[in-house]
């Protein structure tokens, strides 16, 4: 009797239990939905609030989106930016990674560095490092067909400094892609990489007076910017002699006018001119004027490119 009386005790817990259970984990479900629509609508109006940058800060449009990317630490975040933005994917590739350094170090997580695609071994190894990884615990990986650490592949300054400049080059591409010369301003990593981005920026809008605000060499960029554009008193502009000479090359091949060509000082920087020209115009007859670039002249004739 007393055996039959547990065994009721016993299925009558089991029952309360098993009741229990399901009733806390409708309560958990319900109480929980509510607060993960609310982080949803709140990430969501984050996001919208960055997009409110666009277009004429979109350098703070996108350290905006890092923000949100280390607030909610969701590496999710750092893709979204460029999807959002037509033609955004020219340059997502650089952003992305950028952003994801950023999270990574923030957070000290290194699986966000293996949620990166298409990263390289040495975007790994920086990664890494940034993600609080120290210099022995770092990833062995293949370099040059051998197994090698990353201190040995790439040394201890490329881990310490800025890796391959991924932030740099994320605001050099928006800066180019928005014609934004204010994003150029927010690149620390040298004078070289912000005058690069000056000059891309300069060659976008076909602006030389951006040249004009380069501090060192403005060469490459009255050059750039004059080749687009056809301009020949912008190569007049340019000091060296050799950067001038291709100026006025690709002046020549955008106006489709040999004589242009005339104005180079080398004979085979001339050739190469008569050989773009004939290009750019469709007409073999201008390679009878190449002098010196003999197997380049009779490629010339059959309609070759150059470098091809």
């Amino acid at each position: 009797m007393r055996k039959k009386i547990l065994i009721i005790i016993g299925g009558i817990v089991f029952v309360v239990a098993i009741l229990f259970v399901a009733i806390f984990d409708h309560w958990f479900l319900k109480s929980s939905q509510p607060t993960q629509q609310k982080e949803s609508n709140e990430l969501s109006a984050s996001l919208d609030d960055c997009l409110k940058f666009l277009p004429d800060n979109p350098g703070d449009a996108y350290k905006c989106y890092v923000n949100l990317a280390k607030e909610y630490k969701n590496n999710d975040i750092c893709l979204i930016f460029p999807s959002q933005i037509e033609g955004g994917g020219l340059w997502n590739n650089s952003c992305n990674t950028a952003c994801s350094f950023s999270l990574a170090e923030a957070t000290q997580d290194i699986s966000v560095c293996d949620s990166i695609k298409y990263i390289e071994e040495a975007n790994k190894c920086y990664c890494y490092y940034k993600a609080g990884a120290s210099f022995e615990n770092l990833p062995s990986i293949n370099y040059q067909g051998e197994s090698k650490t990353c201190v040995e592949a790439y040394g201890e300054n490329f881990l310490k400094g800025d890796g391959y400049g991924f932030l740099s080059l994320c605001y050099k591409d928006i800066a180019v892609w928005f014609k934004d010369l204010k994003t150029c301003d927010k690149i620390q990593s040298g004078q070289e990489d912000l005058e690069r981005c000056y000059t891309e920026v300069a060659v976008a809008k076909n602006d030389t007076s951006i040249c004009d605000m380069i501090k060192g060499d403005k060469d490459w960029c009255y050059w750039q910017v004059g080749g687009k554009i056809g301009d020949l008193k912008i190569c007049s502009l340019i000091e060296a002699t050799d950067i001038k000479n291709y100026c006025y090359r690709d002046v020549a091949a955008a106006k489709k006018d040999a004589s242009i060509c005339s104005l180079i000082d080398t004979d085979t920087n001339r050739d190469y001119c008569y050989w773009g020209v004939a290009v750019a115009k469709g007409d073999t007859s201008i390679c009878n004027m190449m002098k010196v670039l003999i197997s380049e002249k009779d490629y010339c004739k059959e309609g070759g490119i150059p470098g091809e």
